[in-house]
């Protein structure tokens, strides 16, 4: 799991204009690249393909991301209380 602090993502809305997001962070999982993002202060989950596109995460797949998501945030916490 890579955290991503100082990354941005640029994401097109349904009224076609980019939005600046803030990456939460990107992982790996069963051959598949996924990123979780900030926009406009909602958290976001997507799929990346190998040209850098986005698409949208299968019903299937949820229960992995929040797997991973909840893994990230307890280590979030973690960190937290040793500083």
């Amino acid at each position: 799991m890579e955290n991503n602090d100082e990354r941005t993502i640029i994401v097109t809305d349904e009224n076609n204009n980019d939005v600046k997001g803030k990456v939460i962070f990107t992982f790996e999982a069963n051959g598949e690249d996924y990123i979780l993002y900030e926009l406009n202060d909602n958290a976001y989950a997507s799929k990346i393909s190998e040209t850098g596109d986005l698409s949208p995460i299968l019903d299937d797949e949820w229960k992995l991301v929040e797997k991973i998501y909840n893994e990230f945030l307890e280590d979030q916490e973690k960190e937290g209380e040793d500083e």
